[in-house]
Formats: C-alpha cells, sequence, structure tokens
C-alpha cells in the first residue's frame, strides 16, 4: 500500500545518496554501517501506523537505493 511505498522511497531516496558518496570515495560497499540505515525511521510519522514496518520497508529501500548509488559514483569517479 501506500504506507509501505513512502517507507521504502524515503529509505531509497537516503541509500542512494549514501551510496554514491562510498561509490566516488571508493569507500567499502556497507549500507548498514550506516546511521540512517540503522536508525531507520526518518520520514516516519505517527499516522503510518506500525514502525517496525516502516522500518523494514525503509532498510530495504535503502538496500536497493544504495546498491544503485554506490554502482553510479564508482561509475562517475
Amino acid at each position: 500500500g501506500i504506507y509501505g511505498d513512502t517507507a521504502f522511497e524515503n529509505g531509497y531516496r537516503d541509500g542512494r545518496e549514501q551510496g554514491l558518496e562510498d561509490g566516488r570515495d571508493n569507500d567499502r560497499f556497507d549500507a548498514t554501517r550506516h546511521g540512517r540505515y540503522r536508525s531507520a525511521d526518518r520520514g516516519y510519522i505517527d499516522s503510518y501506523g506500525d514502525k517496525t514496518r516502516y522500518k523494514n520497508n525503509y532498510r530495504d529501500g535503502f538496500q536497493a537505493g544504495y546498491n544503485d548509488g554506490y554502482r553510479e559514483g564508482q561509475y562517475r569517479r
């Protein structure tokens, strides 16, 4: 539903940004070491309901965005 998509999209956007940076700097490929991935509640608001579900979707999105961003960052170096 809309709810899950918002979490995923927020995560994707943040993850891609971080991945681009890591890829460009040639840092190690690891989304999970980043604070935003670990807290996973950025963009959450109470009306979304279950926070655990939000966090899971956010992390899925972050991981996906990070993968894309990292590849792109390396390519752009």
